[in-house]
């Protein structure tokens, strides 16, 4: 089970691609929330005995605006853990502003996966990644960087690019191995409707220099679906089955694409009993516009329903740069 948990809707930060709005006005996930959170897990646990894996993402908002809450889940899961022999994973994306020796630790110590936001370049991390009041956060970053990667080594670098800023990325990358990461997430702005036929073009310009890079640094992993791993076919969503993105208020929905979407809401962690079957699980959609494509089988519109739904308005229809996007990454295999 994948059970994701909304735990602020505030943020820091205020980046200039961030899809899910303003976030600085909103509410925060309750004590009371929260362990109506656990009596869900625990009930699942009871009722899917068999499936021992969980895997538990901290997500906001900045997550760690609620340090406190997440320490307080944490203790309280290492209960359940234990009663149900569990294996518990937990993940977490902040921007790290907030990150501490003292969080670090704590991250460290709880096994979490951690994943950091940031853009490469100080003057691209600057230009999209400002404080609420506009500031610079390159250098807030820089100063933790040292601790960080040297006591998580691990940690994802997972750098954000844009129509504007694409081409950078190569640049961005080499920085973020100077710096020390091993792992490094490069993602579009999918969102972002401005790119353009030329953009592209400069895209796969910067993979092709990127790669290069890559391979005259054998430690470093390039995280970048199906572009150097085998080809794997996607599998259908399992929102709303196995994987649940819980908001604030106790609201379940199948996927943080279509929170706040009264359509998708599943329920809430107060009336588990009224959970209702996430309707697009067996429903079969048509993709019209991806007919033919050699690639489909392999794409993430094929399985991201929701990120489509994000994008257009409907689960079956990518945009015209996401359908590009995964096209490039197939014909770099090649």
């Amino acid at each position: 089970m994948l059970i994701s948990l909304k735990l602020t809707d505030n943020c820091n930060l205020k980046c200039s691609y961030c899809y899910e709005g303003e976030h600085n006005n909103g509410t925060n996930m309750k004590l009371s929330t929260v362990n109506s959170i656990l009596n869900f897990i625990e009930r699942y646990c009871r009722l899917k005995n068999k499936d021992k894996q969980i895997i538990i993402g901290l997500y906001g908002g900045e997550p760690l605006l609620k340090f406190d809450l997440i320490k307080y889940f944490i203790d309280k899961m290492k209960e359940i853990e234990e009663e149900y022999c569990l294996d518990v994973n937990y993940i977490m994306t902040t921007n790290g502003t907030l990150l501490t020796n003292e969080v670090i630790d704590y991250i460290k110590e709880n096994d979490i996966a951690l994943s950091l936001s940031i853009d490469g370049l100080p003057k691209i991390q600057n230009k999209n990644r400002k404080t609420i009041d506009g500031g610079s956060t390159s250098n807030i970053i820089e100063d933790k960087l040292s601790y960080l990667i040297e006591n998580m080594p691990e940690v994802i670098a997972r750098m954000t690019y844009t129509p504007k800023t694409v081409s950078f990325l190569a640049e961005g990358i080499s920085y973020l191995i100077n710096a020390g990461f091993k792992n490094i997430k490069p993602v579009p702005d999918f969102f972002d409707n401005t790119w353009d036929n030329q953009d592209v073009e400069v895209l796969m310009e910067q993979l092709k220099i990127t790669m290069k890079i890559v391979e005259q640094n054998k430690n470093i992993k390039l995280m970048i679906s199906n572009l150097q791993n085998p080809l794997r076919k996607c599998s259908k969503c399992k929102g709303g089955i196995s994987q649940f993105y819980i908001a604030t208020n106790g609201d379940v929905y199948p996927c943080s694409y279509v929170i706040g979407e009264k359509n998708f809401l599943i329920g809430n962690v107060e009336n588990i009993e009224e959970f209702k079957e996430e309707r697009n699980m067996n429903k079969n959609y048509d993709f019209k516009l991806c007919k033919g494509c050699t690639y489909f089988q392999y794409c993430d519109a094929s399985k991201c329903i929701y990120i489509n739904y994000k994008m257009t308005g409907k689960e079956d229809e990518p945009t015209g740069f996401f359908c590009r996007y995964q096209q490039l990454i197939y014909s770099m295999r090649m």
